[in-house]
C-alpha cells in the first residue's frame, strides 16, 4: 500500500508541475507604467470594421487606443504598416507567419517614452495579431 501511495504522490506531483509549466507560458506582463490592462487586437471585435481610418500617428505618438483603431486583424496589411511607419527595425519568420518589429525612444526634459511593437502577419500579408508595449517614465 505504501508503494502505491508513493507512486500516486509522484504522479500527482508530476501532473501539478506540468500544469505549472504549461500555465507559465500563458502569462502576460504589464508594461505600461500606468498599469493599463490592454487586450490584444485579436481578442477584440470591432463594431464597425469598415469605419474609415484617419491619418495614422507616428510611432512617437502611437497609443494603445489609436493602435487599436488602425491595426485591424485580417484587414491591415504589411504594406499598410510599412507605408505608415517605414521599414521595420527587425523582421523574421515564426513558422508560416512573418513578424515585423518597431521601436521608438523619445526623451525630453519631463519624461522618457519607449515603444516596442511586434506585428504578426499571415503568409498573405494580413495582420493576425500584434503586441504593443509602451513604457513612460517621468523624470
Amino acid at each position: 500500500m505504501s508503494l502505491m501511495k508513493s507512486t500516486t504522490h509522484r504522479i500527482l506531483f508530476a501532473a501539478g508541475l506540468g500544469a505549472i509549466i504549461a500555465l507559465s507560458g500563458c502569462t502576460t506582463t504589464e508594461t505600461s507604467s500606468q498599469s493599463q490592462n490592454i487586450p490584444t487586437q485579436a481578442q477584440q471585435q470591432r463594431t464597425n470594421p469598415e469605419q474609415p481610418r484617419s491619418s495614422t500617428p507616428s510611432l512617437a505618438h502611437l497609443t494603445y487606443q489609436n493602435a487599436d483603431f488602425h491595426l485591424i486583424v485580417n484587414r491591415t496589411t504589411m504594406s499598410d504598416v510599412q507605408r505608415w511607419w517605414g521599414p521595420a527595425h527587425g523582421r523574421g519568420h515564426s513558422g508560416e507567419f512573418m513578424f515585423l518589429n518597431y521601436t521608438d525612444v523619445m526623451q525630453d526634459d519631463v519624461r522618457s517614452r519607449m515603444l516596442m511593437m511586434t506585428l504578426y502577419f499571415s503568409p498573405q500579408g494580413l495582420l493576425q495579431d500584434y503586441d504593443l508595449q509602451i513604457h513612460e517614465f517621468e523624470k
